[in-house]
């Protein structure tokens, strides 16, 4: 996951790279397909949530620097949604294998995979909900007045290569034989 430049403190701020975020997921070693699918669907959700709203919340008439945003998060909204349906074997998927990895190195494999979404989970989950809160409280989550106008919130360029990197993970689920896309 890519980190903040130096001296920016607004993805720490929102609990996008604490170690501690507020808002806590609990992930286990070995954990299946259909929670693996709930965690991708509640990040899609998340992401679409900032899409709609940073849609809403600029005015199409100005040109801004970063509409590209709107985009990206719709993108990762659809790419997150993706894998929870090929989780739940609604595309055409085929298992791979898993390789040559005894059971010791299976199971220190879950524990690490594991032990990583648990943590980007709840940093982007924090994250999220620290911006829709602020945007529904104080109308600033999504933007904020800058020195030449309005500007998005630094924290999303952040947020959407953390929800990747928790689609990756969740993608490769380990807890059974993993999957790969084939065709469309």
């Amino acid at each position: 996951m890519p980190g903040a430049p130096m001296g920016n403190d607004n993805a720490a701020g929102h609990g996008l790279y604490r170690a501690k975020p507020a808002r806590h997921v609990r992930v286990l070693p070995g954990v299946g397909r259909a929670e693996m699918a709930e965690y991708a669907r509640d990040l899609s959700a998340g992401a679409l949530w900032i899409a709609e709203a940073l849609a809403g919340s600029l005015d199409p008439m100005v040109e801004h620097k970063d509409r590209k945003l709107i985009g990206l998060y719709a993108s990762v909204a659809q790419e997150l949604a993706q894998v929870a349906a090929e989780l739940e074997g609604a595309t055409g998927i085929k298992p791979a294998p898993l390789g040559g990895l005894t059971e010791e190195g299976f199971e220190r494999l879950m524990a690490q995979e594991a032990k990583a979404l648990e943590l980007i989970l709840n940093q982007c989950i924090s994250a999220w909900k620290h911006i829709q809160d602020r945007e529904e409280i104080e109308k600033d989550g999504l933007l904020r007045r800058g020195e030449d106008g309005w500007e998005t919130n630094p924290v999303l360029g952040y947020l959407a290569a953390a929800m990747r990197s928790a689609k990756r993970i969740i993608a490769r689920d380990g807890s059974e034989p993993r999957v790969e896309a084939v065709g469309n």
